[in-house]
């Protein structure tokens, strides 16, 4: 589960279809393939913030501006990447995680203070946040290419 956001553009060939079957990298952008796992929550929202609600709710590809659209692109990706290397205390990770799930406060208190300081480390890498930006960008450019081309590229969201 999670999000998934495939590009199309007009003359996409089989070959180029196959290529976006990537066992849901998340560094795949080269190709027209972005992924947001579920618990990739910093990640989803950075993406809802760069395409529109209509993007999320119309169940079929809809064309898209990259070119007009970049700029919101970086911006958001510096946001997302300035979020992520933000100090942040134990305490204040561990309020943020209860907020978003209620249930993890009960997972919370099943560890010590130093197993979940561990697990926190462990899903919250930057070196994750670096690819996945690269890949938000590379599917940007993979966008403005094919509307320089003239091949009408267009947007689809699965989540």
């Amino acid at each position: 589960m999670g999000t998934d956001v495939y590009l199309e553009w007009d003359g996409m060939t089989e070959e180029d279809k196959k290529k976006q079957i990537t066992g849901f990298s998340i560094a795949a952008g080269h190709v027209g393939y972005l992924r947001a796992s579920i618990g990739m929550i910093e990640e989803n929202e950075c993406l809802r913030r760069i395409f529109p609600p209509e993007y999320w709710e119309s169940g079929e590809p809809l064309p898209y501006d990259f070119k007009a659209n970049y700029d919101k692109m970086v911006a958001e990706v510096v946001r997302y990447l300035t979020e992520k290397m933000l100090p942040k205390s134990e305490e204040e990770r561990i309020r943020e995680i209860v907020e978003r799930n209620p249930v993890a406060g009960a997972v919370i208190e099943a560890f010590s203070s130093r197993e979940f300081s561990l697990f926190i480390s462990t899903i919250e890498g930057i070196d994750d946040a670096i690819v996945w930006t690269s890949s938000v960008i590379q599917f940007f450019r993979l966008g403005i290419e094919k509307q320089e081309e003239g091949k009408n590229p267009r947007v689809y969201i699965s989540w």
